[in-house]
């Protein structure tokens, strides 16, 4: 009996970096993910900073504006911001998170190359600071 061929699962280290630098935390990737986890919840950048800047705490919008640099691989991020803003477990996450993201040279998934792709071609995704 032969298999049928089943497509490679290519795991996102962005994904795997962010989920490590939010603490597996469900109601905080909830508020930065779409359900499907593929796409930002509030659209953009600006507008993901915004609701985080109204709706979390201080200490959680930094995790989220260090996401947004993950997950964008644009904008700045403070690392003195982060080892004065980040509790000990957010700090240690942050950490583990870089780790990843050097360890293997960020991120080469399908979808991680689609939207490099669609970044590339449009201007008004080019944002410099968060």
């Amino acid at each position: 009996m032969q298999l049928p061929d089943v497509p490679e699962i290519i795991p996102c280290n962005r994904h795997h970096a962010i989920s490590l630098l939010f603490a597996n935390d469900p109601p905080l990737l909830n508020f930065f993910f779409t359900p499907c986890r593929r796409q930002l919840a509030w659209g953009t950048a600006r507008s993901t900073v915004r609701h985080a800047d109204l709706y979390l705490g201080s200490h959680e919008a930094l995790l989220v504006r260090i996401a947004l640099g993950i997950w964008l691989e644009r904008g700045r991020c403070s690392f003195v911001g982060a080892y004065r803003g980040l509790n000990d477990i957010a700090f240690e996450g942050f950490l583990r998170a870089l780790e990843l993201l050097y360890g293997t040279s960020g991120c080469s998934c399908p979808s991680c190359r689609q939207r490099s792709i669609v970044w590339m071609n449009d201007n008004r995704l080019g944002i410099e600071n968060f």
